[in-house]
């Protein structure tokens, strides 16, 4: 890659990313583009960014290309990626899919194929309405620390990969091309390393950013999450990968 003043990089506007993008908001070498993860995938593919922090259903079902060891990810509990119902899961006959999130909802439809249970999958008209009966939502991000609808169960995507599998969850890491500059990959790796040096400081941020409770933050970046992918998670993302092809989830990013 060419030398330039500034690396273009595409960055996850959610809660459980910040700690891998909050040191290059204003990062004098980074030009930053917020997207959805598919969105970065397909702007990293046309050659408009060096690198994007995108989703494990993008590296599973289209591009391998993980620039470094840092990433989202999660074992036995998530708690910002949900499916909620009024009924038992045993009782969902149909999965409302959140629009956001491709791997949550490859995850979801692992998780029924799994359990050896019949549902119907159809995207959320809207993310906040009444649950009906028999019915289950996949809710991603920061709004499961406050739901906008009533419901009677919730069931932590990761903690039912967990039951199921005995595996961790990656949801997002940092991808790029084979030929992305080492400069960059110092840059994205210097920035985490900045904010291990103060987990305070960015909850704090957190905090008064999107309102969640001090004490919430502490358990959900100390405990909830971890940063650094470990080998089961790469584990996790062969058999992701596995799946993914296996049950023909690919078509889910068309």
């Amino acid at each position: 890659m060419c030398i330039r003043d500034r690396f273009r990089v595409g960055l996850l506007p959610f809660l459980n990313a910040l700690p891998l993008v909050h040191g290059l908001q204003d990062h004098p070498r980074v030009k930053p583009t917020w997207g959805m993860p598919a969105e970065l995938f397909y702007l990293m593919q046309d050659g408009k960014l060096d690198a994007a922090l995108t989703s494990s259903f993008v590296y599973a079902a289209k591009l391998r290309s993980r620039i470094t060891d840092l990433g989202v990810a999660a074992e036995g509990r998530v708690i910002t990626v949900m499916i909620y119902s009024q009924d038992p899961l045993d009782d969902v006959t149909v999965v409302e899919e959140d629009p956001a999130s491709l791997t949550s909802n490859a995850l979801t439809r692992i998780i029924f194929h799994e359990r050896q249970q019949r549902v119907k999958f159809t995207p959320a008209k809207d993310v906040r309405a009444k649950l009906p009966p028999k019915t289950g939502r996949v809710i991603i991000g920061d709004q499961n620390f406050h739901p906008q609808f009533t419901y009677h169960h919730a069931y932590d995507i990761a903690a039912l990969i967990d039951q199921l599998f005995k595996l961790p969850v990656v949801f997002a890491m940092w991808q790029g091309s084979e030929s992305v500059s080492e400069q960059l990959v110092e840059i994205l790796e210097q920035a985490y390393a900045e904010v291990e040096e103060d987990w305070d400081g960015l909850c704090k941020y957190a905090e008064r950013e999107w309102q969640v409770s001090h004490k919430a933050l502490v358990d959900y970046f100390g405990k909830a999450l971890h940063f650094r992918l470990s080998p089961r998670d790469l584990e996790f993302l062969e058999f992701f990968r596995q799946k993914v092809h296996e049950l023909k989830l690919a078509k889910l990013a068309k």
